[in-house]
């Protein structure tokens, strides 16, 4: 702890306008200082058994051996002549007149009501384990030791036996921890911590920036970490985002496990994002060309392709054709001879030989004709 990052205690001067006396009487009792109140001071004098304060009084401030004893054990760094120090007024007044004031309990007073504004605030510590006992850790934070409980620890052998419980909490002992402060406790000098829940809150956090950082799209990497009827949740490295059904692929697709498993590996881009309530939308079809990109360049007017007949209507037959866009076999391109619905010429979910008769990429449409192939031909996989 350095006493530098300690701030000067606060001290409201308003002016008066009462007479003058009233104003050098008043200026002299602010100035007296009273037993508990916290100061700040500039050292003046070092010794070897005790330290010179001027608090801004006629008196010196004394800091004797009994709290430089303190402040060694406490880790407190050396301090030097000028340097402006927090003192909490022991005693107002000794036999000799001096006032006598402890930096150590200045700090620790500052440490708990930095303890209490953490709580408050939720704020994550980051710390390290100094020991520990059978019951939990020790984290010292601002020089006072702050305890989390076993039970707080993340990943504790809750399970384990007694003596491997101890070994593992021995183990902990130098690492470093983020934890939260859930008690403050002065009167019981109990000040509690939770590793858990700073998990909670930094992942959070981690959350909410990660998300802060998205642009609709982006193209980011992840891994598939479950499958719903209604799409894919990826794990984008602690932040899930979800890849509809829809976006799984340019072809229909009725369940995700028809493209992905839990653990594959995947490139989606980001369609959609609702910073306020967390969510992200990603695709994994746009990751892919689209068919209709290249629907010149896999065929051609008169060319015979297979497709599979996805849907009835009263004009005709929609088919899903190898590479996967949607064309139309009209009525009166499914049979010789006269039908009223297509239903008397093919069958949903069958495949059968077409050929092209009509390709308009700009308007998405490709025209079929089944009549066209001989009829021995027409039916080539059973569905």
């Amino acid at each position: 702890m350095n006493i530098q990052d300690i701030p000067p205690a606060s001290e409201d001067i308003q002016p008066d306008p009462h007479p003058m006396e009233d104003l050098l009487s008043q200026a002299y009792h602010y100035q007296e200082p009273k037993r508990g109140e916290i100061r700040t001071g500039t050292v003046v004098w070092i010794g070897p058994n005790e330290i010179v304060v001027d608090i801004g009084v006629k008196r010196e401030a004394i800091v004797n051996s009994r709290d430089l004893e303190r402040l060694k054990a406490a880790g407190i760094e050396s301090i030097k002549l000028g340097s402006e120090v927090p003192v909490f007024i022991l005693n107002p007044e000794d036999q000799d007149g001096n006032i006598i004031v402890s930096i150590y309990f200045a700090l620790r007073e500052h440490a708990w009501k930095k303890a209490e504004e953490y709580q408050q605030s939720g704020t994550i510590y980051e710390g390290k384990v100094s020991e520990y006992n059978k019951g939990g850790l020790v984290v010292p934070f601002e020089g006072l030791p702050g305890f989390v409980p076993a039970s707080q620890v993340v990943g504790f052998p809750r399970d384990a036996s007694e003596q491997d419980k101890e070994s593992w909490l021995a183990a902990q002992v130098g690492r470093d921890i983020v934890v939260r402060i859930i008690e403050v406790d002065r009167k019981r000098k109990r000040l509690v911590m939770s590793e858990q829940a700073a998990q909670r809150t930094w992942q959070e956090q981690q959350r909410r920036r990660f998300i802060e950082s998205l642009e609709v799209g982006q193209v980011l990497h992840g891994v598939v970490r479950s499958l719903t009827n209604f799409g894919a949740f990826v794990d984008l490295g602690g932040v899930d985002g979800l890849v509809h059904l829809s976006e799984l692929s340019w072809q229909p697709v009725k369940h995700p496990s028809q493209v992905l498993r839990v653990g594959d590996e995947v490139d989606v881009r980001v369609i959609h994002l609702d910073k306020e309530q967390g969510k992200i939308g990603l695709s994994l079809r746009q990751m892919q060309p689209d068919p209709w990109s290249i629907i010149e360049a896999s065929y051609v007017v008169g060319q015979r392709v297979r497709g599979t007949v996805t849907n009835l209507s009263d004009f005709g037959a929609f088919v899903r054709l190898e590479i996967g866009v949607e064309a139309l076999a009209h009525l009166s391109e499914l049979s010789d001879t006269e039908i009223r619905h297509p239903s008397e010429a093919v069958t949903p979910g069958k495949t059968y030989l077409f050929e092209i008769i009509r390709i308009d990429p700009e308007r998405r449409r490709i025209g079929l004709s089944l009549r066209r192939i001989p009829a021995h031909e027409r039916e080539v996989v059973a569905g």
